[in-house]
């Protein structure tokens, strides 16, 4: 069985790709041969029921007569009733083959996980062997990181009084005194948080060195003497909390000392606005002081031009006058008289006069109009300057205010600073005497598991919790019940294998993270479809109608449908954890022990974001790529990771990022190639983050028909999702949420290429069953070009998990695949 490509979508770069099948997610990419006794039970039991249907008289009635319902309507209810009681026969026997194949898987599984048990037995005691001395270096770390953290403290304490000084001297300052001093804040800021940024990795490595000795008393306690476990638990416990608080505290100081820095930039860009604007005010002054002087320039040489107009009068009127007389004169004088004419001479001078004195007063009226004029001007310059001016103060009056609380807030932030650094450094003494004291627990619970062990020589495996598994039923118990109680049994039977598969994969992952057993349990998921209750009336009951008979049909149908369902998920966590035990001769342990080295080679290194995983691919993967050709990068028996290697270039804006999932042998493909087709499920539940390690069903088998309980108690379906661009949004996005996403990427040839991974917030991928990435467990954004992962595809279909979590805010998730071969 398998899902498609919904309609109308086709594989990228190839109309007839294949869609993503449902598949088992097996350690192995090759399935391993199935064992002869197993094949002979299926072939005989097939025979049976082949001899039921084809031999007995019922078997042949029935497929001669209610092949077609046309011929329903015309029989009795008896005749339907009877047809109905052969249908039911024939339903029986069917379902009785799928609960024979559950039951058979079941007992192989079971068979699987002894071997596994004693294994991990073997595992967990050489964990115990070294216990004590894997406590003392744990704790011996944390007290020193613990110390390292105190001191970085002191140190983040005493770069605090320079900074805040400088950025108030900064904030008061002017010129070049300003600016030296924003400099000596600088210093002095960068100085505070590098020595807090040691506080904090301190900080982290004494909570990781604390949550190994945690993990390693784990073991001690599965063997432990009581008295002494549970002393070594409660002071455990104790250093624990401890160090949470320390972590705690160290968190807030590290955002407050964040707080603290912007702070004292904004303080920075307030003091230089209040600089700019008292500069500005300034020159506002200046400039209404000098429109206020031209004023009174204008004025004075408006005051002189008036008073030379009203001097230019006087002058004209007494010429005009002269002038007037000088003509009258002449008037009376007779014609041609020697007389006449002089007086013409001098009435001619004196208009000339009167006309000189005339054009005086009308420049001396010109000249007081245009001083009047430029009076008025310079009156106007300085209203628009004072208006300026005093816009200009009113802005630097705001900025000194503004300059003032940022100041007031920085005082405020470097107080509560130095209260939280006080505060963690005392959290951080605690925590450290704290784990002084589970130290001295640890080693007396040690000491006496190790006289116990001597005494008793037994080494007990954390038990297991109690299950209720459907009881194995012979053929003659089975032909003793009706199809809905075979169909109830099949469910039983299949929840036995998911449960038994569960301890296999449990006891693998224990041995693979150095956990015990149970609590490799409780982070342990397989999956458990949710199955629809039947309608047993349907299914058991006498149909006399021909509706009741079409009831009676489907019922039997999907009663079937889902007991084939049923079979292959068993079949494939039974395929899963054969491939576990089918190493060659190795052993289990040291496939995780490769799984291990793969795993942690896989994760990220935020000094070295490219890592060549192939020559480890090679080790350990099977299948066709451990025989590709010579000329992949490195050697198919290789057995560490390159980290020397280089990447090449992608960035978020890279042209010519096509999306696909088919990478052929010809044609000249694009340089990077963004998967664009997947099939996405979620979200379940991970408040607090509680859940991040916990294996959820899409990690032991990918169905993509199944239907799982998710958070809130919803139905969760894969869904199919074609993104348009590299970064993937999963539907139905919200907060502390837990995301799968499946694909299938195909290869016409065995090849070696760089990925590029990036993920909103942290995340896990899967090639073929072997990790290739793991995320730094905290949040961050999502870059297109997080890490680098150089991996091995081997011809065909290349399976593809990806777990995303998402913490607060959004998330998303891509994977670009390099698939030119000379990058």
């Amino acid at each position: 069985m398998s899902a498609s490509t919904p309609p109308g979508t086709t594989s990228p770069r190839s109309e007839g790709a294949a869609a993503l099948p449902r598949t088992a997610l097996s350690r192995r990419p090759r399935r391993r041969a199935l064992p002869a006794w197993w094949l002979f039970s299926v072939l005989l039991h097939a025979l049976f029921f082949a001899s039921l249907l084809l031999v007995t008289p019922a078997g042949r009635d029935f497929l001669d007569r209610v092949r077609d319902r046309s011929a329903i309507p015309d029989v009795s209810s008896d005749r339907l009733e009877e047809i109905s009681r052969h249908l039911q026969d024939l339903n029986e026997l069917e379902l009785q083959a799928r609960l024979a194949a559950l039951q058979d898987i079941q007992r192989e599984l079971e068979a699987i996980r002894d071997e596994t048990f004693q294994e991990f037995d073997r595992f967990a005691a050489s964990q115990v062997e070294g216990a004590a001395e894997a406590v003392a270096r744990a704790q011996a770390e944390a007290r020193q990181a613990q110390r390292e953290a105190a001191a970085g403290q002191g140190q983040a304490r005493r770069a605090q009084d320079p900074a805040a000084d400088a950025a108030r001297r900064a904030a008061s300052g002017a010129g070049d005194a300003s600016a030296q001093a924003q400099q000596q804040a600088r210093d002095a800021q960068q100085r505070s948080r590098e020595a807090q940024d040691r506080a904090q990795q301190a900080q982290n490595a004494a909570e990781g060195a604390m949550e190994r000795a945690v993990r390693t008393l784990g073991w001690v306690n599965a063997v432990a003497p009581q008295e002494a476990q549970q002393n070594a638990l409660r002071e455990q416990d104790a250093a624990k909390s401890a160090q949470a608080a320390a972590s705690q505290a160290q968190g807030k100081a590290q955002e407050t000392e964040q707080e603290a820095a912007r702070a004292r930039e904004r303080l920075a860009a307030e003091a230089q606005r209040l600089e700019e604007r008292a500069r500005k005010a300034a020159e506002e002054r200046g400039r209404r002081d000098e429109a206020r002087t031209r004023l009174e320039d204008m004025s004075r040489a408006a005051e002189a031009a008036r008073a030379k107009a009203a001097g230019c009068q006087e002058p004209l009127k007494r010429a005009t006058e002269l002038a007037a007389a000088a003509r009258a004169e002449v008037e009376k004088l007779p014609r041609n008289a020697d007389a006449r004419r002089e007086a013409e001479a001098r009435a001619k001078a004196a208009e000339e006069q009167r006309r000189q004195a005339d054009a005086e007063a009308r420049r001396a009226e010109a000249e007081e109009k245009k001083a009047d004029r430029e009076r008025k001007e310079a009156e106007g310059r300085l209203q628009r300057a004072e208006a300026q001016l005093a816009r200009a103060e009113d802005e630097a009056q705001k900025a000194r205010q503004a300059r003032d609380d940022r100041e007031r807030e920085l005082n405020e932030k470097l107080d509560a600073l130095a209260k939280q650094q006080d505060e963690a450094r005392k959290a951080q003494d605690a925590a450290a005497e704290a784990q002084q004291r589970a130290a001295a627990a640890h080693e007396a619970a040690i000491e006496a598991m190790a006289k116990w062990l001597r005494e008793t020589g037994q080494l007990s495996r954390t038990p297991l919790p109690e299950t209720a598994p459907a009881a194995t039923l012979t053929w003659q118990e089975m032909r003793q019940l009706d199809a809905y109680a075979l169909y109830r049994r099949a469910m039983e039977a299949e929840t036995a294998v998911a449960e038994t598969y569960k301890a296999v994969r449990a006891a693998e992952l224990g041995m693979l993270r150095k956990m015990p057993l149970a609590e490799a349990l409780k982070n342990t998921d397989v999956a458990k479809p949710v199955r629809p209750d039947m309608d047993r009336q349907a299914l058991t009951g006498a149909a006399r109608t021909a509706d009741a008979l079409e009831r009676h049909k489907a019922a039997m149908k999907d009663a079937v449908a889902e007991a084939d369902k049923m079979v292959e998920l068993a079949q494939s966590m039974r395929e899963a954890a054969l491939a576990l035990r089918a190493s060659g001769g190795e052993g289990l342990s040291v496939q995780v022990a490769h799984a291990g080295a793969l795993e942690k080679a896989a994760a990220e290194n935020p000094d070295q974001k490219a890592v060549d995983l192939t020559r480890l691919m090679g080790a350990g993967g099977g299948g066709d790529s451990d025989r590709a050709d010579s000329r992949l990068g490195g050697a198919a028996g290789g057995g560490r990771a390159d980290r020397s290697r280089t990447h090449p270039p992608l960035e978020t804006n890279t042209p010519g990022v096509l999306p696909g999932r088919l990478i052929a042998s010809d044609g000249q493909p694009a340089s990077w190639m963004y998967v664009d087709s997947w099939y996405v499920i979620g979200p379940w539940p991970n408040p607090g983050r509680v859940n991040i390690d916990k294996k959820y069903p899409p990690e032991t088998v990918v169905d993509l028909d199944a239907v799982y309980p998710g958070a809130d108690g919803r139905l969760l379906r894969w869904r199919y999702v074609k993104s348009p661009q590299a970064m993937l949004v999963p539907p139905d996005e919200r907060e502390y949420m837990i995301y799968y996403a499946y694909t299938e990427v195909f290869c016409e040839e065995a090849r070696d290429l760089w990925v590029a991974i990036g993920s909103d917030d942290k995340s896990k991928i899967w090639l073929n069953d072997q990790v290739i990435w793991e995320s730094v467990p905290w949040h961050k954004p999502w870059h297109i070009n997080e890490g680098f992962r150089k991996v091995r595809l081997q011809p065909g279909r290349n399976r593809i998990l990806y777990r995303l979590e998402n913490g607060w805010h959004s998330c998303a998730l891509s994977l670009v695949l390099c698939t030119r071969e000379d990058q």
